[in-house]
Order: C-alpha cells, then structure tokens, then sequence
C-alpha cells in the first residue's frame, strides 16, 4: 500500500510543553513539524530521535524544519521561493484564525485553493 501523506499536522512550537506527551495523544497517521530551533543540536537530535521512535508504531510522520526540506508559506511570493527553494514540503497558512498570531486573518478559502495548486 502507498504511504499517504498526512491530511493533520501538528506544528510543533515550544509553547505547547511537554511534545512527546502531545505526541502521544495524536491520532494515527498525524503528520509532525519539529521547530523547536532554539533547542542545542544535541538536544534537537534527541528530541526528533524520540519522536520518530514514538511515532513508527502510530503510523506518525516526523519531519525536522531544520533539515531545510519544508517551507511555511503565507501568500504568492513565498509560494514562488519555496518551489523555486525545491522544498520537499510546503505548508500553506493561515487556513483558520491562530493563537500564535492573532492579527494574521485567515486566507480566504478560493486564495489558498489557487495557492495550492
């Protein structure tokens, strides 16, 4: 069977607390964006380390920001860099309103519709 790509990410972000107690709640098949950037190499290896161990048997996909293979777009122009970047993964945001940035309004539905395309 083809492996499908997650249709629910968590976008990891050191204020949620504990990820790997997060991690473990998420339902099967959830897709995860390690940020964390400010952890030390070691510590980020560690971390993305346990997270792929957690997550091979919730069928859980680890992918590591850092690792330059992903980019978060948020309109055309950053669209453009991130294929012309070869990135591996895009992800397109806001789709709905955040706490992290309250003031960013959501893309409108037919926007992000033409932006994925």
């Amino acid at each position: 069977m083809t492996p499908r790509y997650p249709t629910q990410w968590l976008i990891s972000d050191p204020r949620l607390g504990d990820l790997l107690a997060i991690a473990r709640r998420l339902p099967r098949g959830t897709g995860i964006l390690l940020r964390h950037h400010e952890l030390a190499a070691a510590e980020r290896r560690l971390l993305l380390r346990r997270l792929r161990r957690l997550g091979t048997g919730r069928e859980l996909i680890v992918i590591d920001e850092a690792a330059g293979a992903t980019a978060r777009v948020h309109n055309a122009r950053e669209m453009r860099q991130a294929r012309l970047s070869g990135a591996r993964h895009i992800f397109l945001s806001p789709l709905f309103r955040t706490r992290s940035h309250p003031n960013w309004p959501a893309l409108p539905r037919m926007r992000a519709a033409a932006l994925a395309r």
